[in-house]
């Protein structure tokens, strides 16, 4: 049985990704979850039999992650040298990060094969709700519908395409190399955490117009290439966010 564990600031998730501290995180959110009620625990024993059925790591892995979270902040230890866990609007404040939207976590996500699939998922999968709310916009304006912003977010406008999101686009937000974040979006689709399509476009031009078409497409987000003696072009993918996305308090 899946069990839904609340939602994360999705903000948080690109941090997290972005400083490599994925593993880390995983033992953070299992701590969190483990002490609900308390956000507090004294023994790193108890705590460390309490989560290991979860995160299925060593005692001295363990250990090395409870370090790494004072570190940064993740967690705080008292006089008495016991923990408590910090907030998550404390963590946003910590690192200056806004309030925009929350995504849904299950118990199935800190699986140690799902998790760092299940960031990149989030995180791309919010990135193309924003692009695809920006486009919502966009499509109302051009039917001649020029309301307020309060107006518009109530208007139900069904968008044929995902938004198309470029390798250039996402590693302006996720700072991890192109062949890293498609090698975890393959995952992430796979897992059902995200949704792409690869849209190829066939020219009908021989091979030998290459030089042409690609002076035509620069900088245009697409790549064209032969196969076969004809071009073909290929455009970025288009994303479709999956998981559940509220927004957060003010």
């Amino acid at each position: 049985m899946n069990y839904h564990l609340g939602h994360i600031p999705v903000l948080l998730n690109l941090l997290v990704i972005n400083r490599n501290w994925n593993s880390y995180f995983r033992t953070f959110i299992a701590l969190k979850y483990a002490y609900s009620n308390v956000a507090f625990f004294e023994s790193q024993e108890k705590a460390f039999l309490k989560v290991n059925g979860i995160l299925n790591i060593s005692d001295k892995t363990f250990k090395r992650h409870l370090n790494k979270l004072v570190e940064i902040g993740f967690l705080g230890i008292d006089k008495k040298q016991s923990y408590y866990i910090r907030s998550y609007n404390h963590l946003k404040t910590a690192y200056e990060l806004k309030k925009t939207r929350k995504v849904e976590f299950t118990l199935k996500d800190l699986d140690k094969g799902n998790f760092t699939a299940y960031l990149y998922g989030s995180t791309v999968g919010y990135i193309a709700f924003k692009k695809q709310n920006r486009n919502k916009w966009e499509v109302l304006k051009k039917d001649g519908i020029n309301q307020s912003h309060k107006f518009l977010k109530y208007q139900k406008v069904k968008l044929e395409y995902t938004p198309p999101l470029s390798s250039r686009y996402l590693e302006f937000y996720i700072k991890a190399s192109k062949s890293q974040i498609n090698k975890q979006l393959i995952n992430a689709k796979e897992l059902g955490y995200i949704h792409y399509e690869k849209h190829t476009e066939f020219t009908g031009l021989t091979a030998n117009n290459i030089t042409h078409v690609l002076r035509l497409r620069q900088g245009k987000g697409a790549f064209p290439y032969c196969f076969g003696g004809f071009i073909y072009i290929s455009h970025s993918n288009k994303f479709k966010a999956i998981l559940s996305y509220k927004r957060e308090n003010r």
